[in-house]
């Protein structure tokens, strides 16, 4: 009895282990469909599509033209990899857990890879090839793109939310710009963008397409004498913003938060200021200003633009 009783839980034990090697997650698997998930490894052309790679190291590995459809690779760690050709479309690169460590694709080749429709919240492209890429949909909110090469990457419906940049290679011609997002001077434009402190007065020189720059963050930059005539830069944030002698006519800052800038010299004729908040900024000697909407502006005294129609001129 004691011998039957042994073999049967001998047999339950064999097939426990095997059920929890079938079902554990690939994330800890070593090997994914004859793929070794390792730094360094060689898996060109592999299929991964849909595979659970969350946090796994794949560090200088060998991805060119590889299956990653929908593959979950949050937090996961492709410093070097090269991924050219692959195939990224759905695939999950966010950043992982409660600390939300970023998925890191420091230096990765990215070139000619479909990434349509990819989660990057938070990861690292610092220096990454996105060259020829299709992004279109892909979402890159708190991405850093820091002299990473984008291009001719199409970036067509892609979320650039609080996105940080510099140094970015973008060898097109400025005179084919257009669409929601490009380069100038490095540095990465679009809606919602991350250009704190950064000094775009040599950057955005006259005649330049720029694309819409809504939500965008602007603290502590520096635009003095830049053409931003008819830009749409609806809610920003240009706290302690140097625009003065910056050409704004025409262009929509309601909402836009706009507190201790300075605004001297600056060309305000037609400008939309309508729920703007101005307080405690400097508008001395600005052109035209009085011709702007001021409707529910806060004004540099920190009171609500009055008159009919209202203004801030000599508050």
């Amino acid at each position: 009895m004691d011998s039957i009783f042994r073999t049967l839980v001998s047999t339950v034990s064999i097939a426990g282990l095997m059920l929890v090697s079938a079902t554990a997650g690939p994330a800890s698997a070593k090997t994914i469909r004859g793929c070794d998930i390792k730094p360094k490894t060689s898996c060109a052309k592999a299929n991964l599509k849909g595979a659970n790679l969350q946090r796994a190291n794949l560090r200088g590995a060998d991805l060119r033209g590889a299956n990653l459809a929908g593959a979950n690779l949050s937090g996961a760690n492709l410093a070097g990899a090269n991924l050219s050709g692959a195939n990224l479309r759905s695939a999950n690169l966010e950043g992982y857990g409660a600390n939300n460590i970023a998925t890191n694709l420091r230096g990765a080749n990215l070139k000619r890879a479909d990434m349509r429709e990819a989660q990057l919240r938070g990861a690292n492209l610092t220096g990454a090839n996105l060259s020829y890429a299709n992004v279109v949909g892909a979402d890159f909110t708190s991405v850093r793109f820091r002299k990473a090469n984008l291009t001719k990457a199409d970036f067509r419906q892609t979320t650039l939310f609080n996105a940080t940049s510099g140094g970015v290679i973008f060898n097109e011609p400025e005179s084919s710009e257009g669409g929601n997002m490009t380069v100038y001077g490095g540095y990465v434009f679009g809606e919602g963008v991350n250009l704190d402190n950064a000094d775009l007065s040599g950057v955005l020189t006259a005649g330049l397409y720029i694309p819409s720059l809504a939500n965008a963050s602007l603290q502590h930059t520096i635009l003095r004498g830049v053409n931003l005539a008819n830009v749409n830069l609806n809610n920003a944030s240009l706290n302690h913003a140097d625009l003065s002698h910056t050409n704004l006519s025409g262009a929509n800052l309601s909402g836009a938060v706009i507190a201790f800038a300075n605004l001297n010299y600056s060309n305000l004729t037609g400008t939309n200021l309508n729920g703007a908040d101005l307080n405690q900024t400097s508008l001395s000697y600005a052109n035209d200003s009085s011709v702007a909407d001021w409707t529910n502006a806060i004004c540099p005294t920190g009171v609500m633009a009055a008159g009919s129609p209202p203004t801030c001129v000599g508050s």
